[in-house]
């Protein structure tokens, strides 16, 4: 057959396989919906579930926004992947939800309430209150590249810190906390920490290299060390740098770049702290100068580069301002305050040595999250 012959007949047959493409679509939509019409039979009462939106798709799980027929209640369905890893992860994730739920009667503690869970054809299903997106969603609504006002920062600051305060007193350690996993009310007033998922018990922590995402990860993880509750204090100041700033604080491409963009901002890490660390003799050497793993532009070897970092390179307040004091010093003298005490918690967490680094206690009692921001007269 001619070419052109067979452009014209595949052109005709168009329109046939776009309206069986539709059929399809419309078929497996209908079929995914009436997969999670699952009559409860626990907390909620009995009647079903159906499905009214995707509120969001992980690998490790799908979260569906639906009503409950019942009382006509919309409520969010985290469905876990259907495999027996992210079936035990979400069986640890409910253990978690439930010791967390036991100790905060009044869900006041800024952790995502689990209200239900149940397994439909294989599923772990997880039922949750609603919550209209995470911090991530809304970064990215308020504009590229830009953040939050430091009086939102303070708010979400001092919620979070009781959710850290909460986990501490369980022995719970979170490890992955970031944007992602922090939800934020319809009025953006209320932020929860969800996704416990990949938390540990501190009895059952083990040493890895790779614990949590990356640009969120402690030092501690990438020596070695064993770590604790501290790890998520570090996280939780990448977070906040990057709620007011709209930018990633540490975004290293490895962990060996990771630990050089750390010391860039405090300084050298404690040498005998980090000599007890398993991984210490990939990023640094017996004197505590920094090895950055490099590659020869002639030969294309693997080298390693040495810095001593004796004081950090890297100013906070830049950081957080990076157009400049004039940006800082056109804020109002109010708000001038609460950036610098801003600056000062971050400083108190971000410590290469995590057995100096404040607790969400102590956090709780810095003026940053302890005083609320008065404008000024």
């Amino acid at each position: 057959m001619h070419p052109k012959c067979k452009k014209k007949s595949f052109l005709k047959m168009l329109p046939y396989v776009f309206v069986k493409l539709v059929c399809f679509v419309s078929f497996v939509s209908l079929a995914y919906r009436k997969v999670f019409e699952k009559k409860a039979t626990t907390k909620l009462g009995k009647g079903g579930y159906e499905v009214v939106g995707n509120q969001g798709r992980g690998v490790f799980s799908t979260v569906l926004r639906v009503r409950y027929l019942k009382n006509n209640e919309i409520y969010v369905i985290k469905v876990i992947r259907n495999n027996e890893t992210m079936f035990k992860a979400g069986q640890k994730e409910i253990d978690f939800l439930l010791s967390i739920k036991n100790r905060d009667n009044d869900n006041s503690k800024h952790c995502i309430r689990l209200l239900d869970h149940f397994e439909y054809r294989n599923h772990l299903c997880l039922v949750f209150e609603p919550m209209e997106c995470n911090l991530r969603q809304l970064l990215k609504k308020v504009g590229a590249g830009k953040g939050f006002s430091i009086n939102a920062v303070y708010s979400y600051a001092k919620q979070l810190m009781k959710a850290l305060q909460l986990l501490s007193s369980l022995g719970i350690v979170h490890v992955d906390i970031k944007p992602d996993n922090i939800l934020v009310s319809e009025n953006r007033k209320i932020v929860k920490l969800c996704d416990f998922g990949s938390g540990y018990k501190l009895e059952d922590v083990e040493i890895t290299p790779i614990i949590g995402s990356r640009y969120y990860r402690a030092p501690e993880v990438m020596i070695g060390l064993h770590w604790d509750c501290g790890v998520d204090m570090w996280s939780m100041a990448c977070c906040l740098f990057e709620l007011y700033t709209g930018k990633i604080l540490f975004a290293g491409d490895t962990n060996n770049h990771m630990l050089k963009l750390h010391c860039e901002m405090v300084g050298k890490f404690p040498v005998k702290v980090g000599k007890k660390g398993l991984f210490w003799s990939e990023h640094f050497d017996d004197c505590g100068r920094f090895l950055e793993d490099v590659v020869d532009s002639v030969s294309g070897l693997q080298l390693k580069e040495i810095h001593n970092f004796t004081q950090p390179t890297r100013d906070l307040m830049e950081a957080l301002h990076p157009n400049g004091t004039d940006e800082y010093n056109r804020l109002p003298i109010h708000e001038r305050k609460k950036v610098n005490e801003f600056r000062d918690l971050l400083k108190q967490i971000l410590i290469l040595d995590p057995a100096k680094r404040i607790t969400p206690e102590m956090a709780l009692k810095h003026p940053f999250c302890k005083n609320p921001m008065k404008k000024s007269q």
